[in-house]
């Protein structure tokens, strides 16, 4: 790497000049390579930072071809540059890391519950984690402890261990860690972890945790957690999702939630008579699409559930009636192919028949078989039927 990486000197450092080593253009973007940066890349589940370079705006850093690429939305002239690391996104996403080694660290050593993932989504992220059970009242717990930790500003201290000594921590080598390993721990927890991410050296920047739910996902259980300036926006966001629902429902804070449930109910309502309504005129216009047994249905643009609506109106009616029935999506044709089903046609020939000679995509078998065609079946079908 041609890169002298700035970050590990001091995560305040956010101000710097450097030199352009190269300069790729690629989708309209600029793959920028500087001789040193501050900018830390997308890596070890922490998001990058962004900032500017001579007043570019940077999109996102990345790790690329074994270089530390800056990527810009225009191409720099200057080939010595200024550069500013934004100090929101670096603060927000140190404390949405930390926030997570906190908790994983608890998770493991009082619960014996292993993070497999973590995944960051904007205000909040989520923890993957496996173990015995996880309930709602020991997330409680976990934020609570956690929450104690960050009052009383425990350190978060990082050490360089040489890949040979990694078994006195408790830790096995990795082909992906170059040596030495950078570990982390938080005192008091001995959570040693092997991680090259930026992180603060205590807990109290962190300012707070917020646990939002936990639930189970296969044999592992997933809990949503957001930290720090990172919660205030997430609640921000929540109270304005309150107050309109408030505006739209003319509730308040205690009627909002059963009037949406009210509103959901009437929803479903609606949309059940909506379709028992559709059917019935379909059934009265089924002989309007029927030819000699044959149905060509052309639907309404952008709505698939009326073509399944006719679809099962020929499959289960007592006519011995097979076809086509097709709308139109953007600048392709969605289709069914349909018939009743005491019918002896073989739909599987049909389609074998269209996907060789017209080049329809789809599959299936049986009573239905969907697909899709660049071309428009309605004025082809005849000839296949």
């Amino acid at each position: 790497m041609q890169t002298k990486v700035l970050y590990y000197d001091s995560i305040c450092l956010l101000d710097f000049e450097a030199n352009i080593l190269q300069i790729e253009e690629k989708d309209g973007e600029y793959y920028v390579v500087l001789d040193q940066t501050a900018f830390y890349p997308d890596s070890g589940g922490m998001c990058c930072d962004i900032g500017l370079i001579d007043n570019i705006e940077v999109v996102r850093v990345i790790k690329y071809h074994d270089e530390i690429v800056h990527v810009l939305k225009e191409e720099p002239t200057n080939t010595k540059v200024k550069c500013h690391v934004d100090e929101y996104t670096r603060k927000t996403n140190i404390q949405i890391h930390d926030a997570q080694h906190l908790l994983t660290a608890i998770l493991e050593k009082d619960y014996d519950l292993i993070t497999i993932s973590h995944h960051v989504h904007g205000n909040y992220c989520d923890l993957v984690v496996s173990g015995p059970e996880l309930t709602s009242e020991i997330l409680y717990e976990v934020e609570r402890f956690a929450n104690e930790c960050i009052i009383e500003n425990r350190r978060l201290d990082i050490q360089m261990v040489r890949k040979a000594d990694l078994a006195k921590f408790g830790l096995e080598d990795n082909p992906k860690y170059t040596d030495p390993v950078r570990l982390t721990n938080i005192e008091g927890l001995n959570d040693n972890n092997a991680c090259g991410c930026l992180h603060f050296e205590t807990l109290g920047p962190i300012q707070a945790i917020k646990c939002l739910g936990v639930e189970k996902t296969g044999k592992n259980f997933k809990i949503l957690f957001t930290s720090g300036l990172k919660m205030i926006n997430f609640f921000d966001t929540y109270n304005d999702i309150v107050k309109e629902l408030k505006i739209l429902t003319k509730g308040n804070e205690d009627t909002v939630i059963s009037k949406v449930k009210e509103i959901q109910t009437k929803n479903i309502n609606l949309t059940k008579e909506l379709n028992e309504t559709k059917s019935k005129c379909y059934e009265l216009q089924l002989d309007n699409f029927v030819n000699d047994n044959i149905i060509i249905f052309e639907g309404p643009d952008n709505n698939f559930d009326d073509l399944r609506t006719v679809g099962h109106l020929v499959v289960n009616g007592d006519r011995d009636i097979y076809g086509l029935l097709q709308m139109k999506k953007d600048d392709k044709y969605q289709f069914i192919l349909v018939k009743q089903k005491d019918s002896s046609y073989s739909l599987e020939d049909l389609f074998n028949k269209l996907k060789t000679e017209l080049n329809v995509q789809g599959g299936g078998k049986g009573l239905m078989i969907n697909g899709q065609s660049s071309v428009d079946l309605t004025k082809e079908i005849k000839k296949y039927l």
